[in-house]
């Protein structure tokens, strides 16, 4: 089985694969190989006889490098639905507002890194969880740390809720978009505010993450007060186990649940009200 990724890094190396929804695309069965592109607004799917090899993935090689240049964007092969559904989502006056005032602002990757989270968001507002789930899991193998961060970020909000206010607040200074940038990139190498539970992550992992962050905060005057935790699925058990001793630790937490249907949840933890000790100082570098 031959997906999109593979191929690619053979005629560029391990280049830019710039997600925009699903980039999981093209497949062989050893008798056909389908391959599924958007440029613009237009899908246009291409089938060839046979599986890819070395002839026709040269004459694949000026699809491949407007793929690197982001002219064309690789989606999975129920790509026409999904870009429909998408491109009417991103027509909703709020997320069209979000968009526009990003546009200019961030760079192209992070700017479709954006789009993806901000429509993972709605899939999982909608209840479509196990297709966050696919979505998420087909970013884990061909997508940078800082890419899952950026996405994350954006599904949980926080680019309408921190980054535009933010960005609003230091606009008025001459150097306004630079400093914006520095606390932007700081955010993303450090997550400051977030912690999103993945499937790996054990209950001790998660709580001791928790006080990292928290003293970490704490220790360099971080502006914000909080950190949140996100988890979706199964991962959610994860957090409900670990909460006892984050409460025992932190003395104001809040606990969310967007909807009952939903196997959704988010914990906010004040760390500045806490019961850390001296130890947990010592131990976080």
């Amino acid at each position: 089985m031959s997906t999109v990724g593979d191929w690619l890094s053979s005629l560029f190396g391990d280049g830019d694969k710039t997600l925009i929804i699903n980039a999981l695309n093209a497949k062989s069965s050893g008798k056909r190989t389908k391959i599924v592109a958007k440029r613009g607004s237009q899908v246009n799917i291409i089938k060839i006889d046979g599986p890819l090899n070395k002839e026709i993935l040269k004459e694949l090689e000026p699809l491949a490098k407007a793929y690197q240049r982001k002219e064309v964007m690789f989606l999975a092969d129920d790509a026409k639905a999904t870009v429909d559904k998408a491109l009417q989502f991103e027509g909703n006056p709020h997320v069209k507002s979000l968009l526009n005032f990003f546009k200019d602002k961030l760079p192209l990757k992070d700017f479709q890194l954006l789009r993806t989270g901000l429509y993972m968001r709605h899939l999982t507002e909608q209840g479509e969880v196990e297709q966050v789930g696919r979505l998420t899991e087909s970013m884990a193998g061909s997508s940078s740390e800082r890419d899952r961060r950026i996405v994350n970020l954006a599904s949980a909000g926080y680019y309408n809720t921190y980054f535009r206010p933010l960005y609003k607040q230091l606009s008025v200074k001459t150097n306004g978009h630079e400093l914006f940038l520095d606390e932007y990139t700081n955010v993303l190498d450090n997550m400051t505010f977030a912690i999103f539970v993945h499937p790996k992550m054990r209950e001790q992992e998660l709580t001791t993450k928790v006080i990292e962050r928290a003293v970490k905060n704490i220790r360099y005057g971080v502006r914000t007060e909080t950190i949140t935790l996100h988890a979706m699925g199964g991962n959610v058990k994860t957090v409900e186990s670990a909460l006892p001793a984050i409460t025992a630790k932190f003395s104001r937490v809040k606990i969310k649940r967007p909807a009952k249907s939903l196997p959704v949840i988010r914990v906010i933890i004040y760390y500045t009200e806490n019961s850390l000790t001296p130890d947990d100082f010592d131990s976080t570098t």
